[in-house]
């Protein structure tokens, strides 16, 4: 009798464990897929990627063949300048949406299939 009881015990307690782990699993996917994330598909040794972007994010610095997520709390998204070379362009990274910054512009996809050019690199004539 006591042998069942222990293994009632065992089996609830498992069930339990394995609901709180379900729940932090979910909680974790969540906090994953509100990521924007950005790759520098960029020619081995160029030069940096600059982002100048809203208060959230501030400004950070990329190399060629980098991956960086940056964290979204809305679908609102977060804007950024984004300088290379002599070139810049404008974009707002939403939640779920990867980039692929290249030499001919900016591209977005939201299920890495479909890859969108969303901006084309412009002169920073400012430099």
């Amino acid at each position: 009798m006591l042998a069942k009881c222990y293994v009632v015990l065992f089996f609830f307690l498992t069930l339990i464990s394995s609901l709180g782990y379900s729940s932090n699993d979910a909680k974790l996917q969540e906090i994953q897929h509100k990521n924007a994330k950005f790759f520098i598909a960029l020619p081995s040794g160029s030069l940096p990627v600059y982002f100048d972007c809203e208060e959230m994010w501030g400004q950070f610095e990329m190399h060629a063949g980098e991956i960086v997520e940056r964290s979204t709390p809305t679908n609102e998204g977060v804007g950024c300048t984004v300088f290379w070379v002599r070139l810049y362009a404008y974009i707002v990274a939403r939640i779920d949406e990867f980039w692929i910054i290249k030499t001919d512009g900016l591209f977005s996809t939201i299920d890495h299939i479909h890859w969108t050019k969303v901006i084309s690199w412009r002169n920073n004539t400012r430099i």
